[in-house]
């Protein structure tokens, strides 16, 4: 059983199924953050997730929730 509503990439697969390991590029973004920056691959995802929360927070401010 889950938490939530959200599914793991296991979800209904038997115990035994081994799990992956880390592929190369999350131990580039693992070294990455155990110095204390940001993997530079991630940084147009970054910039994609903030730019369509801010346009999400514009277009809820709106009469209508419409962007014209």
């Amino acid at each position: 059983m889950s938490y939530g509503d959200k599914q793991g990439p296991f979800h209904n697969l038997p115990v035994s199924t081994p799990h992956m390991t880390k592929n190369f590029l999350q131990q580039k973004r693992f070294l990455a953050q155990t110095n204390g920056t940001t993997y530079v691959y991630d940084i147009p995802d970054m910039l994609m997730q903030m730019t369509l929360r801010l346009w999400r927070e514009f277009a809820a401010g709106r009469p209508g929730g419409c962007i014209n």
